[in-house]
């Protein structure tokens, strides 16, 4: 699994603000409503995600979407970008609507 490493671009050795391609991604097809589990897998400490469509993310609990307030502290997140990782632990995803997410894991 590659380290998540910002290049520079050669000429006045500034951040290139890209990354290269992870070498380890998982793809999950959410069906509508339905909570999905991810295993961290060994080694990673960040993921990426992109995807086809909105989804929550929660790594504490089965993902929900929400249909009210939780003011407990246990709400899901709302398309996330990226997030520090615990390489064996789960997270749960779920999605309003059919969509595609992947998921970028790096070192």
């Amino acid at each position: 699994m590659r380290k998540l490493k910002i290049e520079l671009d050669g000429y006045h050795s500034s951040p290139t603000q890209a990354i290269r391609q992870s070498d380890f991604i998982n793809v999950r097809f959410l069906a509508s409503g339905v909570a999905e589990t991810e295993t961290i897998p060994a080694g990673a400490r960040i993921v990426l995600f992109s995807a086809t469509g909105n989804f929550y993310l929660n790594t504490r609990a089965v993902a929900v979407i929400p249909t009210g307030d939780i003011t407990d502290g246990s709400g899901p997140e709302y398309n996330p970008v990226a997030r520090l990782l615990v390489a064996g632990e789960t997270m749960s995803l779920i999605a309003p609507t059919a969509c595609i997410v992947m998921m970028s894991y790096y070192k």
